[in-house]
């Protein structure tokens, strides 16, 4: 009678253990970056490549920048073809060929009014390209004279917002400028500039809600810091990101929808991404790549991120899609027990 009830009770006890162990099993939810996948290619030389130099600090550059679509449109690229002096906007099926004689162009942006703006710094000028144009105009020029200046970052929030970052160079002294513009119903109207920041140069990133993202380029305070200002151009917080390793030099690419924040390591050839938080969540591989460019990447609202990944004969670009898998996780919260 007695093995009886020993042998009842083990069998108990194993189905017990095994309803718990089953009970602690949950499906959970994880989205992750795909693998890049080719969107453009383009040959360098010839009437229908883009051209590459080589700069003063004799590095070997292609296009400088480039900006995708309007924002919910990822089958337009507008591409500074800064060696050939235009413009390439590349549709699914179509290109079209915007000369910019005379000009250096290295930032690009598109507003949601599907106007296109270029920092052209040979001026230095901003120049304006409105829906349905193939003739860009000048819609701003420098402040004066007696300093050299350079048009470090563009940016455009929605609609309405232009944000331009200028450097002054002149009588022993380097000065920087972050100036906020709105542009009116007119495209080459904006009213006057409002100086946001005096004392910063850095990188800039506007997040589809109109948050301004600067990322110093140096910090007395260490580390991987961001300053977020308004739509206004109110200053709102400095949000410190927390990186994994250490690394000699970042730039800040762009912030979606979510708030994840897009930063582009060069020498670990990564693209480390930041919830709205600072917390590290996730590291994206890209290729290593031989030529150079001032703005390397763009991140779309929905998270989409399109890199440069050129080889020596082929200017590409790739497109990172973000998907959604489900796996299954064990956990228990009230025995502190998780395993995946």
């Amino acid at each position: 009678m007695e093995g009886r009830t020993q042998l009842l009770a083990i069998i108990a006890g194993i189905g017990l253990s095994v309803a718990i162990f089953a009970l602690g099993f949950q499906r959970v939810t994880r989205d992750r970056l795909g693998p890049g996948r080719v969107a453009w290619s383009l040959p360098f030389g010839g009437p229908h490549g883009v051209a590459k130099n080589r700069g003063m600090d004799g590095k070997e550059y292609g296009p400088l920048a480039f900006s995708v679509g309007f924002p919910e449109d990822h089958a337009t690229l507008w591409l500074a073809d800064t060696y050939h002096f235009r413009v390439m906007k590349i549709s699914q099926h179509h290109t079209t060929i915007i000369s910019t004689p005379k000009s250096f162009l290295e930032d690009v942006g598109v507003s949601n009014k599907q106007q296109v703006f270029f920092a052209d710094n040979q001026g230095p000028i901003v120049l304006s390209l409105k829906p349905g144009s193939n003739q860009p105009a000048a819609l701003l020029k420098q402040h004066g004279l007696g300093y050299t200046e350079t048009i470090w970052n563009l940016a455009v929030a929605g609609r309405s917002n232009l944000w331009i970052e200028w450097v002054r160079i002149g009588h022993g002294t380097i000065h920087s400028q972050l100036e906020r513009y709105v542009l009116t119903s007119s495209p080459r109207e904006v009213v006057s500039a409002k100086v946001v920041n005096q004392k910063t140069i850095g990188w800039l990133a506007v997040s589809p809600s109109g948050q301004l993202y600067l990322q110093p380029l140096w910090d007395g305070q260490g580390g991987l810091w961001l300053q977020v200002y308004s739509e206004q151009g109110r200053y709102l917080k400095r949000l410190h990101l927390l990186m994994p390793r250490r690394s000699a030099s970042a730039q800040l690419l762009g912030v979606d929808r979510r708030g994840n924040i897009y930063i582009f390591i060069p020498s670990r050839h990564r693209v480390q991404i930041f919830n709205a938080e600072g917390q590290a969540t996730l590291a994206v591989p890209v290729p290593r790549s031989p030529l150079h460019a001032w703005d390397p990447g763009y991140v779309a609202p929905d998270g989409s991120l399109f890199m440069m990944a050129s080889s020596q004969s082929r200017f590409r670009i790739l497109r990172f899609r973000w998907h959604r898998t489900q796996l299954w996780s064990w956990h228990l919260p009230w025995a502190g027990l998780t395993k995946r």
